[in-house]
């Protein structure tokens, strides 16, 4: 049971850590700050991240081709939003 008591988590620079942690990451279900920027977890890939209901802050790295396109950043933000309403999401430490 201890696992679902982690509050926050960083993980950050870790370019091994990859979408297949998403199932995992999906069971700490208390886990109000998640920080996987400049690993190799997409945007996209937030949409397995269901029970995360308690995420309050959120770091990221865009996509390498939405890098230099705000727009497509912000159009993934708006449905990172939807799934996480009230949290607050850093892309490249920018806040959206």
């Amino acid at each position: 049971g201890q696992v679902q008591q982690l509050r926050h988590l960083t993980l950050m620079k870790h370019p091994n850590i990859t979408k297949e942690s998403l199932p995992y990451l999906n069971k700490l279900t208390d886990l109000e700050y998640l920080d996987i920027w400049r690993t190799k977890i997409g945007m996209e890939d937030l949409v397995a991240l269901t029970n995360l209901k308690k995420l309050k802050e959120l770091h990221v790295s865009p996509n390498r081709e939405d890098a230099d396109n705000p727009d497509a950043i912000l159009e993934k933000v708006i449905e990172i939003e939807s799934l996480f309403p009230g949290c607050e999401i850093y892309v490249d430490h920018r806040r959206y």
